[in-house]
């Protein structure tokens, strides 16, 4: 028989949503993986006994409505966003949204931003994964246009992720974001690039503050969150970052069976 865990191994997100909202973001406390991936690694790319990670699975979906349909998707840093009305097999996409109650969207991260998105009637919910690249190629984007909501009746809240503090980039990073942009948009977004010294080609890189700014000018003003590091919160995040071989945390958002 399947023992229970001695308390709920996930965050609950501070957002003002609606009733019909569910969401939360595990951390590696209290699971079942082991050495590096441990204790709650909910990835299937991360590690390799499966029959723990299955264990993890069972476990978090064990603290919730046991109808519910759990969608996963196979990321891969791209601007992929898809809508979804049932679960499916994995999907290749780096976001889903959907308007169905009891289908959860799935996210896994250790280090990328997950994105949290809500109509405010709690009629839609999405969720993004977001890192350098996936903001660059335009991810928050993409997941705004599989919205029928209008972009200022649209909250977000933004999950843990690397902050400014540990996250070194290049040049072609800071590059990435700057490049077409107006004179206006340039001088907004390296606002989120810190200069190392002594090291001219080197930034310190706040993506919280790319995300934000990117939500802003796409007509979303309702963002919060962003307040938790996964490189220096060790003992409940995993962090590739800092750890290179690791576990994945999982963020999931979904409309309540009411």
């Amino acid at each position: 028989m399947h023992k229970k865990l001695k308390k709920p191994p996930f965050l609950i997100p501070d957002w003002k949503v609606s009733e019909l909202v569910g969401a939360a973001v595990t951390t590696r406390e209290n699971g079942f993986s082991m050495n590096e991936f441990a204790n709650f690694n909910l990835a299937t790319h991360a590690g390799v006994d499966l029959c723990v990670l299955e264990k993890n699975r069972i476990e978090i979906k064990s603290w919730f409505d046991s109808g519910l349909q759990w969608q996963w998707l196979n990321q891969v840093h791209g601007n992929n966003a898809v809508r979804v009305s049932e679960a499916s097999k994995s999907i290749i996409a780096d976001a889903a949204v959907t308007d169905q109650r009891g289908l959860v969207c799935c996210v896994l991260t250790a280090d990328c931003l997950p994105v949290f998105f809500a109509a405010k009637d709690g009629s839609e919910v999405g969720l993004a994964h977001a890192g350098w690249r996936g903001l660059s190629a335009g991810i928050l984007e993409a997941t705004l246009l599989k919205f029928n909501a209008a972009r200022e009746n649209i909250q977000v809240w933004i999950g843990p992720g690397i902050g400014q503090c540990h996250f070194e980039v290049g040049s072609d990073v800071r590059d990435s974001f700057l490049q077409g942009q107006s004179i206006n948009q340039i001088e907004k977004l390296d606002s989120s690039f810190q200069r190392i010294a002594n090291a001219p080609q080197k930034f310190l890189c706040n993506l919280r503050s790319l995300a934000a700014h990117t939500l802003n000018r796409l007509g979303v003003t309702e963002v919060s969150g962003g307040d938790f590091c996964t490189y220096c919160d060790e003992d409940r995040f995993y962090s590739y970052r800092r750890d290179s071989q690791c576990g994945r945390m999982l963020s999931m958002i979904y409309k309540k069976n009411l």
